[in-house]
C-alpha cells in the first residue's frame, strides 16, 4: 500500500499532460490509473443484513426455505407421488434451475424436507404448548384437567399439516429402504424430545418416566390413528368422550404407579 501511495503522490505532481507523452505509452498510463483507483477506491465491503450475514447468503436461504415449504404444501395437498419437481418449483415461484442450485434432485429434496420438517415440527409443538396451557408448578401429580390439556395438546400437534406431509414420506418409506432410513431417524428425533417437552410441562412426569412413556405412546397413538382417519372423522361428543376416558387413563395409571412403589430401571434413557 506505501508504494502505491508514491506512485499515486509522483503521478498528481506531474502535469496531467505528461501522461499523454511519449515518456508513457498506453500500458503505463494503465498501470498509474490503475494504481491510482487502487488507493483512492479501495475494494467495497460485502453487504450485510441484521443478521450478519450477506445479502446473497440471505437470498439463498431465502430461496431454500421457499422450496422446502413448497414440498410440504405439496405433500400435504397432492400426495408423495404427485410430488414432482416441476409442482414444487411452480409452487415455491423460483425456477427449476434455481432449485437445482440447492438441490441436485428429488430424492436430495426429500431428504432435506424430511430434516426441515422434523425440527419444524418440534419448533410447532413449543409454540403450540403454550397456546394449550401453562407449565404446571408445585403440582404432586396430574389431574382430570391437566391430563385433558396435554390429551388436547397432543391431538391438536397432530392435526397440523405438517404431520400430514410426514405421514406421506412415512408412507412411502414402506417401499423405499433409503428413505425408510432419513425417516426413521427423523422420527426418533421427534420420539426423543417430544416428551421432554412434556416433562417441561408437567414437572411431575419426572418422578415416573416410564410410566409417562407408556401413557404417552397411549395418547400419541390414539391421536395419530384420529388424524389419519380423514374418511370417518369424529363427531365432537365422541372425541370428547374419548378424551375424557384417556385422561382417567392417565391419572389412575400414575397413581397406581405410587401405590405399588414401582421403581424406574436403570436402563431407561428417559430424559437424563
Amino acid at each position: 500500500m506505501q508504494k502505491y501511495s508514491r506512485v499515486y503522490a509522483h503521478v498528481l505532481a506531474r502535469p496531467a499532460a505528461m501522461l499523454y507523452s511519449g515518456h508513457l505509452n498506453c500500458y503505463s498510463r494503465a498501470v498509474f490509473f490503475l494504481m491510482v483507483v487502487r488507493v483512492e477506491y479501495p475494494p467495497p465491503r460485502t453487504p450485510r443484513t441484521a443478521s450478519g450475514r450477506s445479502r446473497q447468503a440471505e437470498k439463498s436461504l431465502s430461496t431454500q426455505t421457499a422450496v422446502l415449504e413448497a414440498t410440504i404444501a405439496c405433500l400435504v395437498n397432492l400426495g408423495y407421488h404427485h410430488t414432482t419437481m416441476e409442482r414444487i418449483a411452480k409452487q415455491a415461484k423460483v425456477s427449476r434451475g434455481a432449485m437445482m442450485h440447492h438441490y441436485r434432485d428429488r430424492a436430495d429434496l426429500i431428504e432435506k424436507t424430511a430434516r426441515y420438517l422434523t425440527e419444524k415440527r418440534i419448533a410447532e409443538f413449543e409454540k403450540l404448548s403454550r397456546t394449550v396451557t401453562k407449565p404446571v408448578i408445585n403440582q404432586e401429580g396430574p389431574t382430570i384437567k391437566t391430563s385433558r390439556q396435554g390429551i388436547e395438546l397432543t391431538r391438536r400437534f397432530h392435526a397440523l399439516p405438517s404431520f400430514t406431509a410426514f405421514h406421506e414420506l412415512l408412507l412411502a418409506a414402506r417401499t423405499d429402504e433409503q428413505l425408510a432410513k432419513i425417516v426413521r431417524q427423523c422420527q426418533q428425533i421427534i420420539n426423543d424430545e417430544i416428551p421432554k417437552r412434556l416433562v417441561e410441562l408437567y414437572p411431575f412426569w419426572a418422578k415416573k418416566p416410564d410410566i409417562m412413556l407408556l401413557l404417552y405412546d397411549l395418547v400419541q397413538s390414539s391421536s395419530r390413528g384420529i388424524a389419519m382417519n380423514h374418511m370417518d372423522e369424529l363427531e365432537s361428543w365422541r372425541l370428547s368422550r374419548l378424551e375424557g376416558l384417556l385422561a382417567e387413563i392417565v391419572q389412575e395409571k400414575y397413581t397406581d404407579a405410587f401405590r405399588s412403589e414401582e421403581t424406574v430401571p436403570q436402563s431407561n434413557p428417559a430424559y437424563k
